[in-house]
């Protein structure tokens, strides 16, 4: 149960696992820790954004933030190519605007789980071209996302893992990720209201 900001952290260190904390404050200074490989920061009280400068350390294979009140995540447009990111976890934060483009650059990138945020609009097109190359998990579930789904979700022979239930999206029962349900058309008139 640390309280406070991140501890000032080795420069060489390649794991950092500090979830279940009550840490606070902003992520941005782990952008400098090119040795990191492993960031598991769940579970605390992590505001801001998750910065360029972490998206796109050299050696960063697996990002979890999951369970933080984070805002945002900045992604350069023409970042990702070569970065070695497998996994980012970003579920149940505050998350809000539209899905970040640029994650679909990530060409190793299998593993997203943005759930349980306020993310909305439509699911960009490119998520749907890189699934099964190598996107194997998706999970977008109890976010704001709307209109039609990308047509590679309709394809069964990807093997993908995920949720997109709960959104204002429409989406088929048939295809796998979108059981569940969503939500109903007078909650998304209510939300596009608030926005």
């Amino acid at each position: 149960m640390f309280i406070g900001s991140l501890p000032k952290i080795p420069t060489k260190l390649r794991s950092l696992r500090l979830s279940h904390n009550q840490l606070s404050g902003h992520i941005t200074e782990l952008g400098s820790l090119n040795e990191l490989k492993h960031i598991d920061l769940s579970d605390s009280k992590f505001t801001g954004s998750i910065s360029r400068s972490i998206l796109s350390l050299p050696s960063l294979n697996q990002l979890n933030v999951s369970y933080n009140q984070l805002t945002s995540i900045k992604v350069y447009t023409h970042l990702g190519s070569g970065l070695p990111l497998q996994v980012l976890n970003a579920q149940k934060n505050r998350l809000q605007s539209h899905m970040p483009v640029g994650l679909e650059k990530f060409e190793y990138l299998q593993v997203i789980n943005l759930a349980y945020n306020g993310l909305a609009g439509r699911i960009v097109l490119a998520y749907g071209q890189r699934l099964g190359r190598p996107r194997r998990s998706l999970f977008l579930d109890d976010n704001f996302l709307s209109v039609q789904i990308p047509q590679q979700f309709d394809s069964s022979g990807f093997g993908i893992r995920g949720n997109l239930a709960n959104n204002f999206l429409n989406c088929p029962v048939t295809i796998t990720i979108c059981g569940g349900g969503q939500r109903p058309a007078s909650a998304c008139v209510s939300e596009i209201g608030n926005r």
